[in-house]
C-alpha cells in the first residue's frame, strides 16, 4: 500500500481527470489501507457514484465519520448494483460468483459496523459471529484483507490478534512472505529483523510464535529453532509464575501455546537433522512434553506415534541391512571356498551355518528390546490420536495394523492393543475389514486370537460389513483359513443365525449356478481316472463319482 500510495501522491495532479478517474480506485484502496482518510475522501469523489465502488467507499469514508444514515443509503445503492452481477453469474458457477458473494459480504458487514458502533451490547456477539464467518471464507489472501480491511473500522489489529494471526498464517502459507512479515511487524509493534542482536519480544505470546513460523518460512531455519528453544525457556518461566498466581485462563493458554512450540521443535529437529539414533530420542521428548502440555491434541499424539512408528521402521531396516551385508560376506566366502578346493565345502557349509552365534543372538535381543521401546508407545499413541481425531483416520488405523501384525505375537505389544481396542469406536475398524480377514489364519497365536475377538465384536454391531467376506473366507482350500472363517461366522450365529444362513444358502447358489454340469463331470471323470488308474484307489474314484450321480437323480432344481 506504501509504494501505491506514494506513486498515486506523485502522479495525481500530473495527469489529467480522466486518468485520475482510472487511477481512483487503486489509489483509494491505498489510502485506506494506510488511513490516510483526507486522501481517500480526495480519490473517491473521482469514482464515479453510479458504480459498484463508487458506492462502497463513499460508505466507508461515510462510517469513519459517523455519518450512519448516509452509510446506509451508500450500501443500500452498492448492494442494488451488485444484484445483476451475482445474479449472472451465480447461474454460471459458484466459483464464478464467489467474488460477488465475498462484496455481499463486507456489505453486510459494514451494515454490522453501524451496530458495533450504534449498540455497544452487541459487540461481542458481532466479533464472534465475524470470526465464525471468516473461518467459512476460502483461503484466498486478497479476500481476507478487503474484509479485515472493512472490520478495522471499528476493531483495531491488536485488539482482534486473533483474525490477524490467522491472516499472517494464510499469507506465509500462500507464499506472500512479506505481507506475512509486515502484518507480523504490525502486531508486534517493532521489527525484529532490524534489531538482530535482541532478544524476540514476548509481550504478546502468540505473535512471537507466529514470527518464529514466519523466520523459518523465510529459510531461516537454524535462528528460528535456536529462537524457539529460548523461548519455550522464558515461557516454562511464565506458566509457572501463572500457577502462582492461580490464573487457570491464562495457565490454560499458555501450555496450549507450549504444546504447539514443542510440536514445532520436534518437527524442525527433524527437518535440520534427519532420522537417526541420536535425533530419535530428541524428537520423542518434545513430542512427549507436547502432548503432555494438551493432552487432548490430535497433534501432538499423533506425532509422537507416527515418531516412535518411523523408529520402529528405522532400527528394522537398519538391521535387515545389516543381514544383507553378512549374507553377501556369507556368499563371497563360500564361492572362494568352493573355488578353492571342493573338498573343503562340506566343511565350509558346516563353518558357515545359519545357526546364530551367542553374539548374534545377543545383537537380535537387543534389536527385540529397541523395538519394543518404541512399538508399545507407537500402538498407544496411534489408539489415542484415533479417539481425538475428528476426521479420517484412516492412515492411523492402517499403521496400527502394520505394528499388530508384525510384533503383536510379543505379550507387552499385545496387551497395548487389547486395551487400545478398547478406547477407540468399533466403526473404526470397517474400513480395513479386508486387511483383518487377510490375517485370521496367521500362525501367531496371540496375533490370531486378538483379531477373532476383534471380528466377532465387528459382527455383533455390523454383521453386514463382515458376512460376505467371511463367506468367502469359509470357502478357501486353506484348512487353517476355513477353521478360522467358519469359528467366526459360528460365533456371529448367536444373534444373526438368519443372516448367516441367508448368506451361505446365497453364496452355494451362486457357485452352484455359476458351475455347469459338464464341466463338474469333466473335472470328476479326470480326478476319478487319476485315483482308479494312478493310485489304485477304488474307494476314492467311487467317492468321487457318487454325488456326480446323485446330482444327476436329483435332476435340475430352482
Amino acid at each position: 500500500w506504501g509504494q501505491l500510495h506514494q506513486q498515486c501522491c506523485e502522479e495525481w495532479t500530473l495527469v489529467s481527470e480522466e486518468t485520475q478517474a482510472k487511477m481512483a480506485r487503486m489509489a483509494a484502496a491505498a489510502a485506506w489501507g494506510l488511513g490516510h482518510w483526507d486522501s481517500m475522501e480526495e480519490y473517491t469523489c473521482m469514482i464515479p457514484r453510479d458504480t459498484h465502488d463508487g458506492a462502497f467507499y463513499r460508505a466507508v469514508l461515510a462510517l469513519h465519520q459517523d455519518l450512519f444514515s448516509l452509510a446506509q443509503q451508500c450500501i443500500d445503492k452498492a448492494r442494488d448494483l451488485l444484484d445483476a452481477e451475482l445474479t449472472a453469474m451465480a447461474g454460471e458457477s459458484y466459483s464464478r460468483a464467489y467474488g460477488a458473494m465475498v462484496s455481499c459480504q463486507m456489505l453486510s458487514e459494514l451494515e454490522e459496523v453501524i451496530q458495533y458502533k450504534l449498540v455497544p451490547e452487541r459487540r461481542d456477539i458481532i466479533r464472534e459471529t465475524w470470526w465464525e464467518r471468516l473461518q467459512g471464507c476460502q483461503r484466498i489472501v486478497e479476500d481476507w484483507q478487503r474484509i479485515l480491511m472493512v472490520r478495522s473500522l471499528v476493531i483495531s489489529p491488536h485488539e482482534d490478534m486473533r483474525t490477524w494471526l490467522k491472516y499472517a498464517s494464510l499469507c506465509g502459507k500462500s507464499g506472500r512472505l512479506a505481507l506475512a512479515h509486515k502484518t507480523l511487524v504490525l502486531l508486534l509493534g517493532v521489527d525484529p529483523s532490524k534489531q538482530l542482536d535482541h532478544p524476540l519480544p514476548t509481550a504478546h505470546p502468540h505473535v512471537t510464535y507466529a514470527y518464529m513460523k514466519y523466520i523459518w518460512k523465510s529459510t531461516r531455519k537454524i535462528d528460528a529453532f535456536q529462537h524457539m528453544q529460548h523461548f519455550v525457556q522464558g515461557m516454562q518461566q511464565q506458566a509457572q509464575h501463572a500457577i502462582a498466581a492461580e490464573d487457570q485462563q491464562h495457565k490454560l493458554e499458555l501450555h496450549k501455546l507450549m504444546a504447539r512450540c514443542f510440536l514445532k521443535l520436534g518437527e524442525w529437529q527433524l527437518s535440520l537433522q534427519g532420522i537417526n539414533e541420536s535425533t530419535i530420542p530428541k524428537v520423542l521428548q518434545y513430542y512427549s512434553h507436547s502432548k503432555e502440555h494438551d493432552c487432548n491434541w490430535y497433534k501432538a499424539w499423533h506425532a509422537w506415534a507416527v515418531m516412535n512408528f518411523e523408529a520402529v521402521l528405522h532400527y528394522k531396516h537398519q538391521n535387515q541391512g545389516r543381514d544383507e551385508k553378512k549374507k553377501l560376506r556369507h556368499a563371497s566366502g563360500a564361492s572362494a571356498n568352493s573355488e578353492a578346493s571342493n573338498s573343503d565345502s562340506e566343511a565350509d557349509s558346516t563353518e558357515h551355518s545359519p545357526v546364530p552365534s551367542p553374539g548374534q543372538k545377543k545383537v537380535n535381543e537387543d534389536l527385540s528390546k529397541t523395538l519394543l521401546l518404541y512399538t508399545v508407545p507407537a500402538v498407544q499413541g496411534f489408539f489415542r490420536s484415533i479417539s481425538l481425531s475428528r476426521g479420517n483416520n484412516l492412515q492411523d488405523t492402517l499403521r496400527v495394523l502394520t505394528l499388530w501384525f508384525d510384533y503383536g505375537h510379543w505379550p507387552e505389544v499385545n496387551e497395548a492393543l487389547v486395551e487400545g481396542i478398547k478406547t477407540i469406536q468399533i466403526d473404526t475398524w470397517l474400513q480395513v475389514i479386508p486387511q483383518l480377514i487377510a490375517r485370521i489364519d496367521t500362525p501367531r497365536a496371540l496375533v490370531g486370537r486378538l483379531i477373532h475377538q476383534l471380528l466377532t465384536d465387528i459382527g455383533r454391531y455390523h454383521p453386514q460389513a463382515l458376512i460376505y467376506p467371511l463367506t468367502v473366507a469359509s470357502k478357501s482350500t486353506t484348512t487353517a483359513r476355513h477353521n478360522a472363517a467358519n469359528k467366526i461366522l459360528k460365533n456371529m450365529c448367536e444373534h444373526c443365525n438368519t443372516l448367516v444362513q441367508q448368506a451361505i444358502m446365497v453364496s452355494e447358489e451362486l457357485i452352484r449356478v455359476a458351475i455347469l454340469w459338464h464341466e463338474m463331470w469333466h473335472e470328476g471323470l479326470e480326478e476319478a481316472s487319476r485315483l482308479y488308474f494312478g493310485e489304485r484307489n477304488v474307494k476314492g474314484m467311487f467317492a468321487v463319482l457318487e454325488p456326480l450321480h446323485a446330482m444327476m437323480e436329483r435332476g435340475p432344481q430352482t
